[in-house]
């Protein structure tokens, strides 16, 4: 039988990730900066780091800063939460 948890922690997760993931990446493209839609590489966040620093209005700094942030708090709360599901389901 397919467990079910893993399953419900991708959705809650995983999916938001990658729709930040391609928000951040979609800003980048339109911006100029080259980007690779299927490899998630740490280049892109200090990318998109350096974009935040180029941009003039303060108003969309701090979105594209809570994109960021919120992107690279969910690689670790991510990694550890499949870690401990696959280990309680074995």
């Amino acid at each position: 039988m397919f467990p079910i948890i893993p399953f419900l922690y991708l959705t809650v997760c995983g999916i938001p990730a990658i729709i930040l993931w391609y928000k951040m990446l979609g800003i980048m493209s339109r911006q100029g900066k080259k980007v690779n839609y299927f490899l998630v590489t740490p280049g892109a966040f200090f990318d998109f780091a350096e974009l935040i620093k180029e941009e003039p209005n303060p108003t969309i700094k701090k979105k594209y800063r809570v994109l960021l942030w919120t992107q690279i708090a969910l690689i670790p709360i991510y990694l550890v939460g499949m870690i401990i599901i696959f280990v309680l389901t074995k």
